[in-house]
């Protein structure tokens, strides 16, 4: 018992280590928006900052088909598949992000220039021109610091992550002093200083992770082609990628499509109030997609072999925990820390907070499901599933907004997510590992035993 011993505790050590810097690197990632959430909240109109609510939910669309076509498939086959030649690899993703940055860039401009033009000099025209004309600019900065972030990750240095996104936060809260200082306090402005500092955070970030993916490339064996094609390395992401984009597409409609039917029913500003509230559950759901992008690529490499499900139920066991307790926090604190951010101009009377607090229980275990899914090369599955939980949502939140208003949207919201839980707990169920029993769900001294059995070999460098 005493190598099995000591590789659990190199395992669990490993564990935290990593697990450390990536939500390190999620939570500075995370401080960032929300520095610029309050800051737009506290000082332009409501109306304004309800413009800039819906125009974020365009933003995150742009971000889970990113996610779904270049991150996700980086994380599976920069993992297992193309280990022996990172440099290439990465390079082409670079390419394919100068692309898609200038079609970001334009669709995004031309949609606010179009908006001007029809409807106008009106303040609701003008204000969703502003929001759309720096989301043109913050954008394809953003997402190229995720994806050196990602990148990072893959290479198993999460603390080179974590130190870009220091250096971003340091960088938006520098620009931010200088438009309280006195260049004007605008979405416009605000979104250029993020564009800005997360361009300026890539750059020195994509730098310095060259010779760690140099000595990572080096040490595994390529009996590939000498040159990796790119149109190969695009129909490999494409392959993958549309799986998950429809099905991130459906998690959109889970997470947003909410606030858009309360726009529409209760107005502007109760998109404002909306994602005001929601701000509660950033840092636990930030937390956890760092998590999710540690556990990507150890569950990627342990795919075929003894330890997958072991390793995924106790991360299972680990976030129900997590979330739960973070529930409880959130249960004695919301009201105060709502008060405090936004100086009363939210509040959460009339909000049911319980239901806020479920929300990152639904989330996790949804989370962590797809995750599983994505590491056993299911993505057909991905979208599936995601597709159960976007139906849930449609029909529950045009029963549940017309009555119940923002605790509508958050009901609705948990009911699709455990929807979409529940069938990717069936299907993983379904699926087998070499040396594993058929279903995931074990009993907690099962879990154990087999745990221990391949905790040696999962204990040793093989991270």
């Amino acid at each position: 018992m005493a190598p099995d011993a000591g590789g659990v505790r190199r395992l669990v050590v490993q564990c935290l280590e990593k697990g450390f810097w990536t939500v390190l690197d999620q939570g500075c990632a995370t401080i960032g928006n929300f520095v610029v959430m309050i800051f737009l909240a506290r000082h332009v109109p409501q109306a304004s900052f309800g413009s800039f609510t819906v125009i974020m939910t365009l933003f995150m669309v742009c971000h889970l088909i990113f996610a779904s076509l270049v991150v996700e498939p980086m994380m599976v086959h920069a993992s297992r598949d193309y280990r022996g030649r990172l440099i290439v690899y990465f390079r082409h993703l670079l390419v394919s992000h100068i692309g898609l940055s200038l079609a970001l860039m334009a669709g995004f401009g031309g949609v606010g220039l179009g908006t001007v033009l029809w409807s106008g000099a009106t303040a609701p025209a003008e204000a969703l021109a502003e929001a759309l004309f720096g989301f043109a600019l913050y954008t394809p900065a953003a997402l190229l610091l995720f994806m050196a972030r990602r990148a990072c990750t893959v290479v198993m240095i999460p603390h080179l992550a974590a130190g870009g996104s220091i250096l971003y936060l340091v960088f938006l809260m520098a620009g931010i002093a200088l438009l309280t200082a006195g260049w004007g306090i605008s979405i416009f402005g605000a979104l250029l200083v993020s564009a800005l500092a997360a361009l300026a955070a890539s750059v020195v970030l994509i730098r310095a992770l060259r010779p760690h993916a140099l000595r990572s490339e080096r040490a595994e064996s390529w009996d590939g082609p000498a040159h990796l094609p790119m149109p190969e390395m695009l129909r490999m992401h494409a392959n993958m990628g549309l799986w998950l984009a429809g099905g991130q597409l459906c998690v959109w409609v889970m997470n947003d499509f909410g606030s858009l039917v309360l726009a529409a029913h209760a107005g502007l500003p109760a998109a404002g109030q909306l994602r005001a509230t929601s701000i509660l559950v950033l840092p636990i759901l930030h937390s956890l997609s760092a998590l999710r992008s540690i556990m990507l690529p150890v569950l990627v490499r342990r795919g075929d072999g003894a330890g997958f499900a072991a390793i995924f139920r106790l991360a299972l066991v680990g976030l129900w925990a997590l979330t739960g307790l973070y529930g409880l926090f959130l249960l004695a604190v919301a009201g105060p820390v709502i008060d405090l951010l936004y100086n009363g101009r939210y509040t959460t009377d009339g909000v049911w907070l319980w239901a806020v607090a479920a929300i990152p229980v639904a989330v996790s275990s949804f989370d962590l499901m797809m995750v599983g899914l994505v590491a056993r090369r299911r993505a057909s599955a991905c979208f599936y599933v995601s597709l159960a939980g976007a139906v849930t949502l449609l029909p529950s939140v045009g029963l549940l907004v017309p009555s119940l208003a923002i605790n509508g949207v958050f009901l609705a919201q948990i009911l699709s997510f455990g929807t979409a839980a529940l069938f990717a707990a069936l299907w993983l169920s379904r699926l087998t590992v070499p040396g594993e029993p058929a279903r995931i769900a074990m009993p907690a001294r099962s879990l154990r035993d087999g745990y221990r059995a391949d905790s040696a070999r999962l204990g040793s460098s093989e991270w």
